[in-house]
């Protein structure tokens, strides 16, 4: 994993958590972020994650299995003074 934003550069997986159908994906969200408390968190939310917030519902299928939140702590922070222009 590698992405870039703002200034900096963040690669690698230190730690993650990666929500399930089956639990209630902001009591999990809630335990990351207190054992991460203070440390950059990429965070990931799909759209669906508003059907557990009001009684919503929706008509289509999850078929590739997309979680509702991934929460992801990089193994490393750079910082990022902009892409270098390559040869054409």
């Amino acid at each position: 994993m590698e992405v870039v934003i703002g200034e900096h550069r963040f690669k690698g997986i230190h730690d993650q958590w990666i929500s399930t159908e089956k639990e209630n994906p902001f009591t999990g969200l809630d335990e990351f972020l207190a054992k991460y408390f203070g440390k950059h968190i990429l965070i990931f939310i799909a759209y669906d994650v508003k059907n557990h917030i009001e009684d919503l519902q929706t008509n289509h299928n999850n078929d590739i299995g997309f979680p509702l939140i991934h929460c992801i702590i990089p193994a490393k922070k750079y910082s990022f003074k902009g892409f270098k222009p390559g040869k054409k």
